[in-house]
């Protein structure tokens, strides 16, 4: 009797162990998948933040470039605007003193050159 409960204590380890060995199996499997997944997740993760990094340094290129395209527009917008304001004091200036001229001329009783052409034909 003894030896028949052995026995069936061992039958039932056996069971058991195998059935462990099943579970320890499934488990292990499902581990691997997902560390598989994981590692699929984390290539993927480290592809897409290479792709940003390159998308980051090409926008800060542009952005330099465009930095510099603007600042050359604006210090050649002074210079023009610093040239029209001197061309427009030369002309103002040109003009006053002309019409000084013109008025000299007529106060003098003299006449414009043009205005004699015109008298003389």
């Amino acid at each position: 009797r003894f030896e028949t409960s052995k026995m069936a204590q061992e039958e039932n380890e056996t069971r058991i162990r195998s059935s462990l060995r099943g579970s320890f199996q499934v488990e292990r499997q499902s581990l691997q998948a997902e560390v598989q997944r994981l590692r699929g997740l984390c290539s993927d993760a480290e592809e897409g933040e290479r792709q940003v990094r390159e998308e980051m340094r090409s926008l800060q290129q542009q952005w330099r470039a465009l930095r510099r395209e603007a600042e050359e527009l604006r210090i050649r917008c002074e210079g023009e605007a610093y040239e029209a304001n001197r061309v427009r004091k030369l002309l103002a200036s040109t003009k006053a003193t002309a019409m000084a001229a013109a008025q000299t001329l007529n106060f003098q009783g003299l006449h414009h050159p043009l205005h004699v052409e015109q008298q003389q034909q």
